[in-house]
């Protein structure tokens, strides 16, 4: 029994001498996600029912960099001027990530 922990100590011993290889620092990885900002959400209150639209311009603004679908894509004017919008639904169809609604 004694040899067994004299073994034992020796081999735990032999370990600690080894140079440990340092951990490697792992890069942050950034995902990006076709997110819209909630921010440019604009609610039109029609008489049967509301609608969200996003305005290009304002995504544009907010940094959003993705390619919207223009299949989908309804010019307007917002506060007086030209713009371009986007419904909810089409751009979930299109893949985007839509919060709220």
């Amino acid at each position: 029994m004694i040899a067994a922990l004299v073994i034992g100590a020796i081999i735990h011993e032999t370990k600690k001498d080894k140079p440990k290889a340092k951990p490697k620092k792992k890069k942050p990885v950034q995902v990006r996600e076709p997110r819209v900002p909630s921010v440019c959400a604009i609610e039109i209150e029609g008489e049967r029912r509301n609608v969200t639209v996003y305005p290009e311009s304002c995504l544009r603004e907010e940094g959003f960099d993705y390619r919207l679908p223009r299949g989908c894509a309804t010019d307007a004017r917002i506060f007086g001027r030209p713009d371009r919008i986007y419904g909810v639904q089409c751009l979930r169809d299109a893949g985007f990530i839509v919060s709220g609604y």
